[in-house]
């Protein structure tokens, strides 16, 4: 909130908006929408018990789910993270790379998980 109105209540003198709060802000936003949809699917399937066929099948698609909102809110942590550190401190860009190295990571897991899945056993 404090990103919005320092860049509204600045009007279009550029030099005064403080980048340190719009970026604040937009990292609080995704981190509260990845959180909302985590919470959503957790509703949906425990508690009013939607699409309640298979057992095992709604575990790894619970699974699949969580992880692949923790992967997108990441994600859009690390491009928060590129702009910040490439408008601010360069020398600090190294650790948004590690965090995509790491997203990187668990989307390659992801991946492998879900393949693990597809593949049934002969017999």
């Amino acid at each position: 909130v404090k990103g919005v109105v320092s860049f509204f209540s600045m009007g279009v003198h550029i030099e005064n908006i403080d980048i340190k709060h719009i970026f604040e802000s937009t990292i609080l936003l995704t981190l509260s929408l990845a959180i909302f949809d985590l919470v959503k699917a957790m509703l949906d399937e425990e508690v009013l018990g939607k699409n309640k066929k298979d057992h095992e099948s709604d575990i790894h698609k619970t699974m699949v789910r969580f992880l692949g909102s923790i992967i997108i809110a990441l994600s859009i942590e690390a491009l928060m993270l590129v702009f910040k550190f490439a408008l601010i401190d360069l020398s600090k860009l190294l650790y948004a790379v590690y965090l995509i190295l790491a997203i990187t990571a668990l989307l390659i897991g992801l991946s492998i998980y879900i393949k693990s899945l597809k593949e049934k056993p002969k017999g």
